[in-house]
């Protein structure tokens, strides 16, 4: 659906979680897909959430851009230029920031840690690579706001603590 209204398209059956590139042009959501291929016809397997994007024009043709083949892919978020996205899984055993090329590709895990990392958003400014997101890494179940810049492959990220829960 255009921002006018026109445009209206059928994504399909159990997708979620969609969100608009910064030019409107185009869609990330998550949907539900049939991973065992032994079984054909989808029926009666597991149905495991992955990342598509599709453009405005061809909502009917989406494309799938991981295969995580986990239970938790959630929050797909664009970068400010609408070349990356970033989004949660729990591939690697706990909830895990990672970032992946908009048009697919090796995903990769940005927070790789046993804490619980989640709900990530990208600065809106052009350019940027600050990224702030939800964890409970310094206090196990108390959930804080962290920033930390995109590190680059094989950097380790540094984390700065925005909020303190102190209760």
């Amino acid at each position: 659906l255009k921002g006018d209204g026109s445009g209206e398209g059928l994504l399909g059956n159990n997708f979620r979680d969609v969100a608009f590139d910064p030019t409107g042009r185009r869609i990330a959501f998550i949907r539900d897909v049939f991973h065992d291929a032994e079984e054909e016809d989808g029926d009666g397997g597991p149905h495991l959430p992955e990342v598509f994007v599709a453009d405005m024009n061809t909502l009917e043709r989406p494309r799938q851009i991981t295969a995580m083949r986990t239970d938790l892919v959630s929050s797909p978020v664009w970068s400010p230029d609408g070349e990356m996205l970033l989004f949660v899984s729990d591939a690697a055993g706990s909830e895990d920031i990672w970032l992946i090329d908009a048009d697919g590709g090796t995903p990769r895990n940005l927070t790789a840690s046993e804490f619980t990392d989640r709900d990530p958003a990208w600065s809106p400014i052009p350019g940027s690579r600050e990224i702030v997101f939800a964890s409970d890494m310094n206090s196990l179940g108390s959930t804080e706001l962290y920033r930390m810049q995109l590190p680059e492959p094989g950097e380790a990220p540094a984390y700065t603590r925005l909020t303190s829960d102190n209760n």
